[in-house]
C-alpha cells in the first residue's frame, strides 16, 4: 500500500517535473521556427497540470501533520495516476528531444507532430481532471479519512 508520505514526496516531484516540461516546451517554441501550433496548447496544459499538482501539494502538506490525508483504500489509486502522470511527463520531453535532434528531416519532422501532440493533450488534460476531483475529495473528506488512520498510528 501507498503511505502518505511517499504520495506527498511523488507529488512534490511532480511538480517539479512539470515546471522542467513547461519550461523545454516554451523553449523549443522559442527556438524553433516551424514548432507545431499545438505546442502552445501543450505548454499551458503543462502549466493547468501544474497548477493542479502544486494545490494538492499544499493540500497534503497542510493536512499531513494534522490527520491522515486521504482513505487508505484510495492511496494505491492515486499513486497510479500520479505514476502515469510522471510516465506522460516522461513522453513529452522524449517527443521534445526527437525534434529538437532532428531524427527527422526538416518539416517531415513534424508531420506526426500534431497527432502526438494531441494524444498528450488529452492525458494531461484527463490527468488534472483526476487530480483536480481529488483536491477536492481531499479538502471535503479528510476529515472523516483522519478516523481510517490517525496521526498516532501512522497506518
Amino acid at each position: 500500500m501507498a503511505d502518505p508520505l511517499s504520495i506527498f514526496a511523488t507529488v512534490a516531484g511532480l511538480v517539479s517535473a512539470a515546471a522542467t516540461v513547461s519550461t523545454e516546451i516554451y523553449g523549443f517554441i522559442a527556438n524553433v521556427k516551424d514548432a507545431p501550433k499545438g505546442m502552445e496548447s501543450l505548454k499551458a496544459e503543462t502549466d493547468s497540470l501544474s497548477s493542479v499538482l502544486r494545490q494538492l501539494s499544499s493540500t497534503l502538506q497542510n493536512d499531513f501533520d494534522t490527520k491522515y490525508p486521504f482513505p487508505p483504500s484510495s492511496a494505491e489509486d492515486l499513486k497510479l495516476v500520479l505514476n502515469s502522470c510522471r510516465s506522460k511527463f516522461g513522453e513529452i520531453e522524449e517527443k521534445l528531444n526527437d525534434y529538437r535532434t532532428g531524427r527527422f528531416l526538416g518539416k517531415l519532422r513534424f508531420v506526426f507532430a500534431d497527432k502526438d501532440i494531441a494524444k498528450l493533450l488529452r492525458s494531461l488534460e484527463a490527468h488534472k481532471q483526476t487530480l483536480a476531483i481529488t483536491c477536492l475529495l481531499l479538502l471535503k473528506y479528510a476529515p472523516v479519512a483522519s478516523e481510517f488512520c490517525p496521526v498516532s498510528k501512522r497506518c
